[in-house]
């Protein structure tokens, strides 16, 4: 009766008590009977509820869909939210493109919740109906995910993940261009002219890892960290110094600050900067243990270096081992962790917020509702599996995070002021 007399409250939403007589236009139908809530935008919607209810017969007890979630109720879950892609997708029968991504093989999406032991267990499934192919396909088996090893413990954001050969990937995206013949024409064009590869010369030099992070202040300058694998370190070097020469001398030619690349030589190891004359934006890289490592500055750089030498890494930390699942998995296909409260305390400085306004307080609160979290993804043969084991709330994103701002103080008032 509580829930009922709010409803009403509701302009767009109809309460109805029973949908075989009901009428009258709504943005929303809703109908209370016994132990049952049901709502729907189609009055029909809920006529078909209303006969499946009376005993007639329900198709959807012997489709596959039923039986994957038969199968998740068994288990256990506080919520399941769940998709029929298959269905969804049917709509787009007779796409080339849909048909090269192959989104025509998405079967089912089952997201299930439930509360063990004061943890918020979540668990995302996306299956298909045969063996992966086209995007989906991209993301390769779980590894050791050793490009993480170069993060700090204390990352606000960390992500990675493994792709399949990089060089079929790219052959397969130059593929979907096709249905864009002007972008794929710019793109051979670019080759041409600069006579370099992207497929050959560079993603084939590429193993499978790829890893970023918001690694350290983001003041004056972000301390962003990217860590790419790299088989052919020789070749993938001599491609980026070709690279910066034709950007460069292209740049100049359209009247712009040219580009240089430069190096030094330290206890044996090549450190390389990038440059962008008369900016003060720099790359700095190197190569070590098979990965080339790339930040803003040579000292961020050589932290890197450090996290993995000491064993002292993020990949080891406490923060990150506490939302493994409960196995102890350390192998991923792909893997996003954030402990952003260092992070939300920067963006009060860049909005010069104090502690005590509304949007000081607004940032706070949500700095406070916010614990480190770890998502992982496994990708098998016909489905990819997403998980994470958190305080948070689903996937780290509890109630507190998306709506209990105080004053109605959201974060797109945040991020407007932050960009300005």
């Amino acid at each position: 009766l509580l829930l009922q007399s709010q409803l009403e409250k509701e302009p767009t939403a109809k309460i109805i008590d029973d949908p075989t007589t009901a009428s009258g236009e709504a943005s929303v139908y809703i109908w209370i009977k016994e132990d049952l809530f049901a709502a729907s935008d189609s009055l029909q919607q809920l006529k078909q509820l209303d006969q499946v209810i009376k005993g007639s017969t329900n198709n959807f007890l012997s489709s596959s869909f039923y039986t994957s979630l038969s199968e998740v109720y068994k288990d256990g879950a506080n919520l399941i939210v769940a998709a029929d892609l298959e269905k969804i997708i049917a709509s787009k029968k007779g796409s080339p493109t849909f048909g090269k991504m192959g989104l025509y093989n998405f079967k089912h999406f089952i997201m299930q919740q439930k509360e063990v032991e004061g943890k918020t267990q979540s668990r995302a499934v996306f299956s298909f109906k045969d063996q992966r192919t086209g995007i989906a396909s991209w993301l390769a088996s779980p590894g050791p995910m050793g490009a993480l090893e170069f993060v700090s413990p204390e990352a606000n954001i960390a992500g990675g993940f493994v792709v399949k050969n990089p060089e079929s990937l790219v052959e397969e995206l130059m593929d979907y261009l096709q249905e864009s013949p002007s972008s794929l024409r710019q793109l051979s064009e670019f080759e041409r002219q600069h006579e370099i590869s992207i497929s050959k010369d560079i993603a084939a030099t590429l193993g499978g890892e790829v890893a970023f992070a918001v690694d350290g202040p983001i003041l004056p300058t972000p301390s962003w960290k990217v860590v790419l694998e790299v088989y052919d370190q020789v070749r993938l070097q001599q491609a980026l110094e070709k690279l910066v020469v034709e950007m460069s001398n292209w740049k100049l030619s359209q009247g712009q600050s040219g580009l240089k690349m430069e190096s030094v030589d330290v206890n044996g190891r090549t450190f390389y900067v990038i440059k962008i004359e008369g900016f003060p934006v720099e790359i700095h890289y190197t190569f070590a243990n098979g990965y080339m490592v790339a930040t803003p500055s040579r000292a961020l750089l050589e932290r890197a270096l450090l996290y993995r030498e000491s064993g002292t890494s993020l990949l080891r930390s406490a923060k990150f081992t506490a939302g493994l699942p409960e196995d102890g998995n350390t192998n991923f296909s792909a893997v996003f962790y954030h402990n952003v409260t260092g992070l939300i305390g920067s963006m009060a400085d860049l909005m010069g917020s104090s502690k005590n306004s509304e949007q000081g307080k607004a940032l706070q609160a949500l700095a406070n509702s916010t614990v480190p979290t770890l998502v992982c993804a496994y990708a098998s043969r016909d489905r990819i599996v997403i998980a994470s084991n958190t305080e948070g709330g689903p996937f780290g994103l509890s109630p507190a995070n998306l709506l209990g701002l105080p004053n109605s103080f959201g974060m797109q008032q945040i991020l407007e002021k932050a960009i300005k």
